[in-house]
């Protein structure tokens, strides 16, 4: 470029005159390295923006945009020196976005949390707008793909940046979520083992993800009856479409359920006897009980009367449960229940007679004294007919005695013989 001297016809050169620029944030001029014939001092610079509006007395643009300067030399041998149009650009800068995404823990969407970075001129006031960043996937993963994209920026500096890209890749890490899980256990009536049934296995899975939970034993503490009783479910495993984006915590979960009383029904099947002056019957006992448990039902069995009979009545009453399980049950028909019914038949009745001397009378009548083995305390008297086996006098005679018979309340709860060797006697 050459300046021509308009007061004094002498010409000055500008060398090293630069006409292309990239915009930096600071002033930016075609300064010239040295002007032949002038010691200036400064260089008064005349602006006018072609496509930028800009007209300003030694000030520099800094803006991007097409420019015209028109110089004028202040210095010594100068003159008042001034040039001609010089043009000149300062182009936008190229501005490249790149991103740092954050590890995350699985959280069951593909979100990713970034920052953005470019290289902006130092103290430019630049924001960037962009869709939420994504990992390829919700899925657990290492150095898993995440993209940045809709890039644009704003802000009071952002005309003068171009923009290279509108989509940023990089990479992070999706880390596997703890995994809990509660149980609950069903109550149930007392069955004589500790074996539970687990009503529900639930977790803190995430929304819809697909999460199969199970377990292999549940178990009460004892076989016992009892309240919130604790029940340990064991085994416990995960299986499903995002179980692999989760790490179990726990293999065990204790809950609590209750063991109820089982109902106990005692059946009585009566027995027949023989009379023995009583009421008292004997009855055979059955019930629903867990086979093996330690449970004895007590109980009273009494017919309606001591005399015989068939058919009778048998009821059993005062059904207790005593032994180390008693307590696991609880009695369906309280303390009563019929035994139906059974027969008393009657006793046989042993009788021996004693026979005393006598002296001879003329006739064959012996005296004979009878006990027998009735029931202690029952009411009856006998009857019979004691005789020597002729009138005449002798010792050792026997005596026989028959005809005998019951009389009385309790007669008839026996049989007998009517006639026994009484032994013998003499007739003096």
């Amino acid at each position: 470029m050459l300046l021509s001297n308009v007061g004094v016809g002498q010409v000055v050169s500008f060398f090293g005159a630069t006409n292309n620029f990239e915009y930096n944030g600071g002033q930016q001029t075609p300064f010239p390295t040295s002007a032949n014939g002038c010691l200036y001092t400064r260089i008064e610079y005349t602006f006018t923006g072609i496509s930028v509006s800009y007209s300003q007395i030694d000030i520099p643009p800094t803006s991007p945009g097409s420019y015209t300067v028109n110089a004028k030399l202040i210095g010594t041998g100068c003159g008042g020196v001034t040039s001609g149009n010089f043009s000149f650009t300062i182009a936008k800068k190229p501005i490249t976005i790149t991103v740092n995404a954050f590890d995350k823990q699985y959280d069951g969407n593909p979100t990713a949390n970034v920052t953005l970075s470019d290289n902006r001129i130092s103290g430019d006031d630049l924001s960037f707008l962009f869709t939420p960043a994504r990992f390829n996937n919700k899925n657990v993963g290492l150095a898993k793909e995440v993209t940045v994209s809709g890039i644009s920026i704003t802000g009071t500096d952002a005309g003068n940046y171009t923009l290279t890209n509108v989509t940023a890749i990089t990479n992070a890490n999706i880390t596997v979520k703890s995994l809990t899980v509660s149980a609950t256990a069903n109550n149930k009536v007392y069955d004589g083992n500790t074996t539970a049934v687990v009503g529900t296995l639930t977790s803190n899975k995430l929304g819809l993800d697909v999460i199969d939970i199970a377990n292999t034993t549940a178990t009460f503490a004892n076989k016992n009856v009892g309240l919130a009783k604790e029940v340990t479910v064991s085994g416990i495993s995960i299986s499903g479409t995002d179980a692999g984006n989760y790490t179990l915590t726990n293999v065990t979960a204790i809950t609590n359920a209750d063991i109820t009383v089982k109902s106990l029904t005692v059946s009585a099947t009566a027995n027949n006897k023989i009379y023995d002056g009583n009421t008292t019957a004997n009855a055979t006992l059955t019930d629903n009980k867990i086979t093996g448990d330690d449970v004895i039902v007590n109980k009273i069995a009494t017919f309606n009367n001591k005399n015989i009979g068939t058919g009778k009545a048998v009821t059993v009453s005062g059904i207790t449960l005593t032994g180390a399980d008693a307590g696991n049950y609880t009695l369906t028909n309280a303390t009563t229940t019929s035994a139906g019914t059974a027969s008393i038949t009657v006793r046989s009745l042993t009788i021996s007679a004693t026979v005393s001397d006598k002296i001879y009378d003329g006739n064959n009548t012996a005296s004979a004294t009878l006990t027998d083995n009735r029931i202690a305390g029952d009411v009856f008297t006998m009857d019979k007919t004691a005789t020597f086996n002729n009138k005449n006098i002798g010792t050792g005679k026997t005596v026989s005695v028959s005809g005998i018979s019951l009389t009385g309340t309790d007669a008839g709860n026996y049989t007998y013989t009517s006639a026994i060797d009484a032994g013998t006697a003499s007739i003096t």
